[in-house]
C-alpha cells in the first residue's frame, strides 16, 4: 500500500481542514475532516475529531467496524459538549471521512460532504453519498450531479459531526484489487472539478505525490484567476500495490514459511540420525546374540574337553583365556549399547521439543495446519 496526504489553505485566511493517519493492528486508518462554524470553531472541531477518532479506535477492543463507528460517535459528543460550554465555539462542527484499509477491503465511515472515491482502471467505481440538501435533490431527480456541484446551496449540510448529541454514521465496505486507487478529499477538491476531470487527474501519472500536488496547484491557479477566496483543500491518495494481503501480511507469511522450512529440515536431520542409531543398535544386538552363541559353543567345548584328562591344566588355562576374551568383548559391546541408548534418549528429547515448536506454530498460524500435521504424521507417529 502506498499513500500520500496533503492539505492546503486555498484562498481562505485559515485552514479548517485537518487529517490524520495511523498504521494499526487492524489496518491503515486515514481520517479527513472539514471544519466549520464559530470564531475558531471549524479548526478546533476538525482537529478534535481527527485526534479523538484515531485515539478511540486504537484503544478500543471492539471489532474494527464497530470501534470505528463508536470512535466517530465519541468525537461527536466531545465536539458538541465543547460547543455548548464555550460561546466562541458555538455552532461549530465538521465533516468526516474515516477509512480503514484492511487486507482485501476498505471500511468507510462518513458524515457530511467530504468524499471517498474508489478508482479502478482510471474510472470511479464507488463514491460516498453526501449528506447535503443538494444531494437529497439529486436523489429525488430535481438536480443533476453537475447542477448540485455548482449550486449556491451546495455547502448546506443535512448531517455534520458535533451539531447534535446523537448522530447517524454511514458505513460502507468495499473490496479492492491490485492497482485500485482511493481518493479521500474535502469539498474544496470535488467542488472545483467534475468527476471526469478528477478521473483524468488520478490516472495522469504513477506518482501519488505528483497527482496530489497537481490537483491542489491546478485548483489554486484556476481559482486565483477568478479572484481567489476558494475553499481549503485536503487530499489523501492511496494505492493498493498488493493483493490480497498487505505488505505486513506478506512479510509475516514469508518469515513464518522460512521458520517452518527450517524446523522441517532440522526434524528431517534428527529423524535420519535417529534411524541410523536405531539400525546400529539392532546390529549390535545381533552381534551380542552371535557372541552368546559362540560362548555357548565354547562352553560345550570346555565341558567336552574337561571330560578328557589329556593336558588338562594347560587346556583349562587356554579355555579360561578364551572365555575372558569373549566376556571382555561382550562388556565392550554392552558399553556401546549403553552409550547408544543415552544418545537415543537425547535425540528423543530434542524431537519432543521440535514437536512442541510445531504445535505452537500451528496454534499461531492455523492456515498452515495441514502442512504441519503432515510433518508431524511423518516424523512423530
Amino acid at each position: 500500500m502506498n499513500s500520500y496526504i496533503k492539505t492546503n489553505i486555498g484562498g481562505r485566511e485559515e485552514n479548517q481542514d485537518h487529517y490524520g493517519s495511523k498504521d494499526t493492528e487492524h489496518g491503515f486508518l486515514v481520517v479527513v475532516c472539514d471544519g466549520m462554524g464559530g470564531t475558531n470553531g471549524g479548526k478546533f472541531a476538525s482537529h478534535l475529531a481527527v485526534d479523538t477518532v484515531i485515539n478511540e479506535f486504537v484503544n478500543s477492543n471492539d471489532v474494527p467496524t464497530q470501534r470505528l463507528k463508536n470512535a466517530i460517535k465519541t468525537a461527536n459528543i466531545q465536539i458538541f459538549n465543547e460547543a455548548q460550554s464555550d460561546k466562541n465555539l458555538s455552532g461549530m462542527g465538521t465533516t468526516i471521512v474515516a477509512a480503514l484499509f484492511q487486507k482485501n477491503k476498505a471500511i468507510i465511515c462518513h458524515i457530511g460532504d467530504s468524499r471517498f472515491y474508489q478508482f479502478r482502471k482510471g474510472k470511479i467505481i464507488f463514491r460516498t453519498t453526501d449528506h447535503s440538501r443538494v444531494a437529497e435533490q439529486v436523489k429525488r431527480g430535481i438536480l443533476t450531479e453537475e447542477q448540485a456541484r455548482l449550486s449556491e446551496d451546495a455547502n448546506i449540510l443535512t448531517r455534520a459531526l458535533g451539531i447534535k448529541q446523537n448522530i447517524e454514521v454511514e458505513i460502507n465496505e468495499v473490496p479492492f484489487q491490485k492497482g485500485d486507487r482511493f481518493l479521500i478529499c474535502s469539498d474544496g477538491i470535488w467542488g472545483e472539478l467534475t468527476e471526469t476531470e478528477i478521473e483524468k487527474q488520478i490516472t495522469a501519472t504513477s506518482e501519488l505525490t505528483q497527482i496530489v500536488d497537481n490537483l491542489i496547484n491546478g485548483i489554486n491557479n484556476k481559482c486565483i484567476q477568478k479572484g481567489g477566496g476558494h475553499d481549503n483543500m485536503t487530499v489523501a491518495l492511496i494505492e493498493m500495490d498488493l493483493q490480497p494481503n498487505n505488505y505486513k501480511s506478506n512479510k509475516m507469511g514469508n518469515k513464518f514459511f522460512t521458520i517452518l522450512v527450517s524446523v522441517f529440515l532440522v526434524a528431517s536431520l534428527f529423524y535420519i540420525g535417529y534411524m541410523k542409531l536405531y539400525t546400529k543398535e539392532a546390529d549390535l544386538q545381533n552381534e551380542i546374540k552371535e557372541l552368546k552363541g559362540t560362548i555357548s559353543l565354547q562352553t560345550v567345548k570346555i565341558t567336552n574337553l574337561k571330560q578328557y584328562n589329556t593336558n588338562k591344566d594347560s587346556l583349562n588355562t587356554v579355555l579360561r583365556a578364551n572365555e575372558k576374551n569373549l566376556n571382555d568383548s561382550i562388556d565392550l559391546l554392552n558399553q556401546n549399547i549403553k552409550k547408544l541408548k543415552t544418545e537415543k534418549q537425547r535425540l528423543n528429547s530434542k524431537l519432543k521439543k521440535i514437536q512442541k515448536e510445531l504445535d505452537k506454530l500451528q496454534q499461531k498460524n492455523p492456515q498452515f495446519k495441514e502442512l504441519i500435521n503432515n510433518i508431524k504424521n511423518k516424523f512423530f507417529k
